[in-house]
């Protein structure tokens, strides 16, 4: 009976040991459970913040794109680039005109310009001069001078004149935005007007903004027109150098030249005097008797006397 109950006892006592190891492992499991959920809240936390740090990261890197949208631009001409309208005029001497033309011609051609005036002279002594005005690309138009210089025999005058118009253009355009931020309102009136009378004043409001607008656009071409091609003008002075020394070559020629004219020299006063006795012949006569007669009173009185 003893033996019995110490085997129920030890039995109860396994069974007491068993059910302990397995409330351990429970609550070790579920420590390791609620650590498990411990650190998922705290990745899920840290994402959560993460993402949220991101998403405001991005918004306001949405806000610098939408302000700097808003900016004007910094890569726009007249920002960066000046503005500036160069005219230039040279007054040079060349020994062959037409040859002189035509190299500065082709220059002007090679330049990638055009010519807009050319006029030619001639002088009484047989020599020409003109006048020629270029528009020349601004990035070649120092080249250009330089390659007109030694076309030259030399260069009497060399002048360039810049005006820079940078603040002008940038005024233009902000003159432009503006009217035709007044365009857009005056539409929108139109659209919305019902009264006769209201739409004839906005009517006539929105005529005098779009001529306004035009003229604003049309100054602001001339500017970038003037800007890119510099005006170059040119005074050609053809020389005497070449005729005198054809002069001097044609011997023959001026030897002919001279016995012709003193032919005719001979002929003119043969013929002025043949004129004048003819012409004059009545009062040549009445002359010469009168001093024949008084030549023989004075023969007589000369015997006389003698």
């Amino acid at each position: 009976m003893k033996k019995m109950m110490m085997l129920m006892a030890m039995v109860l006592l396994m069974i007491s040991l068993a059910a302990c190891q397995g409330g351990g492992s429970n609550s070790s499991s579920g420590g390791s459970d609620s650590g498990a959920n411990e650190v998922g809240k705290s990745s899920r936390g840290s994402v959560g913040d993460q993402s949220v740090s991101s998403d405001s990261g991005m918004s306001d890197q949405a806000r610098e794109s939408a302000a700097s949208a808003e900016k004007p631009n910094s890569n726009s001409k007249p920002a960066t680039d000046r503005m500036v309208i160069y005219n230039a005029h040279m007054t040079v001497t060349v020994a062959k005109f037409q040859e002189a033309r035509n190299d500065i011609q082709s220059l002007v051609s090679d330049a990638g310009g055009y010519i807009v005036q050319s006029s030619v002279h001639r002088t009484e002594n047989n020599m020409q001069s003109g006048n020629m005005t270029a528009r020349i690309p601004q990035p070649k138009f120092q080249a250009f001078l330089a390659q007109v210089e030694k076309v030259a025999d030399t260069v009497k005058e060399r002048s360039i004149n810049g005006r820079d118009v940078t603040r002008q253009y940038i005024d233009l355009q902000s003159r432009l935005k503006a009217k035709v931020a007044v365009q857009q309102r005056l539409n929108q009136f139109l659209k919305k007007a019902k009264d006769s009378d209201a739409l004839l004043d906005i009517s006539n409001q929105l005529a005098n903004v779009q001529e306004e607008i035009e003229q604003i656009k049309g100054e602001m071409k001339y500017l970038e027109n003037h800007s890119a091609m510099a005006t170059v003008s040119i005074s050609l002075l053809e020389t005497d150098n070449g005729l005198k020394q054809q002069e001097d070559l044609d011997t023959w020629g001026k030897t002919k030249q001279a016995f012709v004219d003193s032919i005719n020299t001979l002929l003119a006063f043969a013929s002025g005097l043949f004129i004048f006795i003819i012409g004059y012949s009545p009062i040549l006569i009445i002359l010469l008797v009168i001093v024949v007669i008084g030549y023989i009173v004075y023969r007589r009185q000369k015997r006389k006397d003698g």
